[in-house]
């Protein structure tokens, strides 16, 4: 408890902790999906539990909002990066086209929402006893005409002598209304003119079933029913929020698409939009207007990469105009979500083929960023492989062996440490039907078992014959999920 009322200065301790958590993180290599989970479970939660009880100054909470946007699009070193999403769309939830980031400043007055409700709940505390100014009531049948508050702020005992006063006893308040309306001839016979006035402007409801409670400062901005009220509006669900979510993509790509359908990428339409570059065509000379609908869809780079996976037995569609995406995307979350899940990460792949390009590096090949795709999909919860291949594996195996692509090969490695520094390294190569083709081992003495990891791929140059060259390609799969 405090003898007076705490400012800004006294809360210093919430920022301090806040720019030493954006020192730390500024140090790392940290995606965009990994800042938001940062800022939603870390930054914008340490002026919560503050906030609950005391009145912190709105210029602490905005400066800790204005921290965090910093650290979600600043690029490091401190140097101010563009902000590519209003703070208002990234608060809203994720089904209303948003990240779900609570603005601490938005929801101090829900956060206070604790104190209104024991103020209802609990008639005997210290805050009711103080607030109660007045009941709220339908007839009067419950409240003692006396020693209850119903007229104005204190009960009629504590008033001067404003009723007439003699041996008799009050009836009880249901007797001075009917049907909503005041008795004036009883109210005159007991209160006189004066308070008959005042008394006829309270509003009688008679279909309430019980009284109900009313603050003493209902109409003042500082009352703890303004502080507690507040509402973000109704916002309108977006179209993506129902499915995107379900394909389980990793967090990078699912941010990235997150970004793509709303419109905050680097696109050279963007750029132009915003004023910051002259021209809106797509750096790869395609002629073509680059915005959101020509990454996701009209892309040519992103044609040929779904050239390549059909030509290895997957069947990607092959989008012709931007809404036919929304549409057959959909149905394919319910139907064949690891489709929907690779084009996904292709696309994703195609845009950082794009961004090597732009900045002056080599691009990307096709059959990288299609094998890329491949393996981003296929750690995902949808089973990529299982559901159009077979690889004669039994149904009642307990895990099964994702086969490569067609004509392609992969080689199962499995290292293994014991004690006394000996170890070993073990192989089998098989076709995309799942067919034996070679196994091999090897004896090791070492003592780290991640160096050993690498040892068993620099060993397969031992068993690689001119047959396997042969292939479209060689995918190396360890035993572990890194």
């Amino acid at each position: 408890m405090t003898l007076r009322r705490l400012v800004a200065l006294d809360f210093n301790y919430i920022l301090e902790k806040a720019a030493s958590k954006l020192n730390v993180w500024g140090n790392k290599l940290i995606s965009l999906a990994g800042k938001f989970v940062l800022v939603k479970f870390v930054l914008v939660a340490l002026p919560v539990f503050v906030a609950t009880h005391s009145l912190v100054p709105m210029s602490v909470l905005k400066e800790v909002d204005n921290a965090a946007r910093s650290f979600i699009w600043d690029r490091r070193g401190g140097l101010h990066g563009l902000h590519y999403m209003s703070c208002e769309k990234m608060c809203k939830t994720w089904k209303e086209g948003g990240q779900g980031i609570h603005s601490v400043a938005a929801v101090t007055g829900s956060l206070r929402a604790k104190f209104p409700r024991k103020f209802l709940k609990g008639e005997e505390s210290l805050l009711n006893r103080t607030l109660l100014a007045k009941w709220k009531f339908a007839t009067g049948k419950s409240l003692d005409i006396m020693k209850d508050v119903w007229i104005l702020v204190i009960s009629l005992d504590k008033w001067p002598t404003f009723i007439v006063v003699g041996n008799f006893e009050f009836p009880s308040l249901e007797n001075f209304n009917s049907n909503g309306c005041w008795k004036e001839h009883l109210l005159n016979k007991f209160f006189g003119e004066a308070l008959m006035e005042l008394i006829m402007h309270i509003e009688i409801f008679p279909d309430q079933n019980k009284y109900m409670l009313e603050l003493r400062q209902r109409f003042s901005s500082k009352s703890i029913v303004v502080m507690a009220s507040y509402s973000y509006g109704n916002n309108e669900p977006v179209e993506y929020g129902s499915w995107l979510k379900k394909l389980h993509l990793n967090p990078k790509i699912e941010c990235f698409w997150w970004r793509l359908l709303n419109d905050a990428l680097p696109t050279n339409g963007f750029l132009m939009y915003q004023r910051l570059l002259g021209q809106r065509l797509c750096p790869r000379g395609c002629n073509e207007p680059e915005n959101a609908d020509y990454v996701m869809v009209q892309c040519l780079k992103l044609k040929q990469e779904i050239g390549v996976l059909k030509n290895w037995g997957f069947p990607v569609p092959d989008f012709t105009y931007a809404n036919d995406y929304k549409l057959i995307l959909k149905k394919l979350v319910e139907h064949n979500n690891s489709i929907a899940n690779l084009y996904c990460s292709l696309v994703y792949f195609s845009w950082k083929s794009r961004n090597l390009f732009k900045h002056g590096e080599q691009e990307l090949s096709l059959n990288y960023i299609a094998s890329s795709a491949i393996s981003y999909a296929s750690i995902s919860k949808s089973n990529l492989f299982l559901d159009h291949w077979s690889a004669n594996q039994p149904d009642r195996l307990f895990s099964h062996w994702h086969p490569p692509p067609p004509e392609w090969i992969k080689v199962n490695l499995e290292v293994d440490l014991i004690s006394y520094y000996n170890g070993g390294i073990g192989g089998i190569v098989r076709d995309s039907e799942g067919r034996f083709l070679l196994a091999f081992g090897i004896n090791f003495t070492h003592w780290d078992s991640g160096l050993l990891e690498l040892l068993a791929v620099y060993s397969l140059k031992k068993f690689m014959f001119d047959w396997m060259l042969e292939a479209k390609g060689f995918i190396i799969e360890g035993k572990g999920l890194q």
